[in-house]
């Protein structure tokens, strides 16, 4: 069983970009609700750029009020001022929450039962870039299976 961490996803349209494109801004403040920001390649919507937030803190505010205290923590940390928000994402498995984390794992231990080969960022840690390793790691395993 897995256990998961949730987070909230609000995407705000802005008057201009603060920095550019394919960059993730992080909020390193521990009594922020922001976590990161960035903005998606090339998005707009009315003719502005659109704000991606993302929300990991656990908080019980009701939509509105997260979107409204987002705002001003964006003002106050980054000073970006929003205009519209345009969507609020409460996901309730966004990551796995894990008690032990690793940034890799040898291709011999992807395979879990003879022939079964798992992969995911479960096995490392939470985040895209561990979901990839730990796939790459459980195809080597299964490419070394085949050989002869």
């Amino acid at each position: 069983s897995v256990r998961w961490k949730r987070c909230d996803n609000l995407y705000f349209t802005v008057p201009a970009r603060s920095f550019p494109e394919g960059i993730i801004g992080l909020v390193a403040d521990p009594g922020a609700l922001i976590n990161n920001l960035y903005y998606p390649y090339g998005q707009q919507a009315g003719g502005r750029p659109i704000l991606s937030v993302t929300v990991v803190r656990s908080h019980d505010l009701s939509a509105g009020e997260l979107a409204r205290r987002v705002a001003l923590e964006l003002q106050e940390y980054c000073g970006i001022e929003t205009r519209e928000l345009l969507r609020h994402y409460a996901i309730d498995r966004a990551l796995p929450d894990l008690e032990y984390v690793s940034l890799g794992v040898p291709p011999g231990e992807t395979e879990i039962a003879d022939g079964i080969f798992a992969a995911g960022d479960y096995r490392l840690n939470g985040s895209l870039n561990a979901a990839m390793a730990s796939g790459e790691a459980a195809a080597r395993a299964v490419l070394a299976r085949m050989q002869p």
